[in-house]
């Protein structure tokens, strides 16, 4: 795999302080770096001595960063078609609907309507979404196809273990 999207709706930079510190390639764009980093959104490394190319991840903030954020409330939609946001989350669509997509969702709370319109419409196109459960009550996305939706949930809901470690955990699984 060539580049690896990550879709964040949190505004800090543990993802890229994670990937940097374990020497992963990373570009990071939000509303604030849009235009700076816009440039970057198709960079792949490549690694001319072993005539590979290294996995790249590409991390959308998609709800801005500490400089922009988009703050929960009313207008949180309307800010949402901002230019600066608009770009991120059309791309986000994009690279969603290509074939063989697969995204894993992790504490997202589904309460984002822009969100899950464009998770709907991907789902259309094919897209594959591995959704892990914290709560026994945590909301996913309605109406959508079983093979195409999986939800992963809790061994025991009365002891959960974090949603990351699950999702850590299934992947090593599937691999293994």
């Amino acid at each position: 795999m060539k580049q690896i999207n990550i879709y964040t709706l949190n505004y800090d930079n543990i993802v890229e302080n994670i990937l940097n510190s374990e020497g992963y390639m990373n570009n990071s764009v939000s509303a604030s770096t849009l235009g700076e980093n816009i440039k970057f959104l198709d960079l792949v490394a490549y690694d001319y001595t072993t005539y590979k190319y290294v996995p790249t991840f590409m991390i959308s903030k998609l709800h801005g960063d500490i400089e922009r954020p988009i703050y929960p409330g009313l207008d949180k939609y309307k800010t949402s078609l901002a230019s600066e946001y608009f770009e991120i989350n059309f791309r986000m669509k994009e690279q969603l609907c290509k074939f063989n997509s697969v995204l894993f969702v992790i504490g997202y709370s589904c309460n984002d309507e822009h969100i899950n319109k464009i998770l709907l419409d991907c789902i259309k196109h094919g897209l594959v979404i591995y959704w892990f459960k914290f709560g026994l009550n945590d909301k996913v996305l309605e109406n959508c196809p079983e093979n195409q939706l999986i939800i992963v949930d809790q061994k025991d809901y009365n002891n959960p273990i974090d949603s990351t470690r699950i999702c850590a955990e299934y992947l090593e699984k599937l691999n293994g």
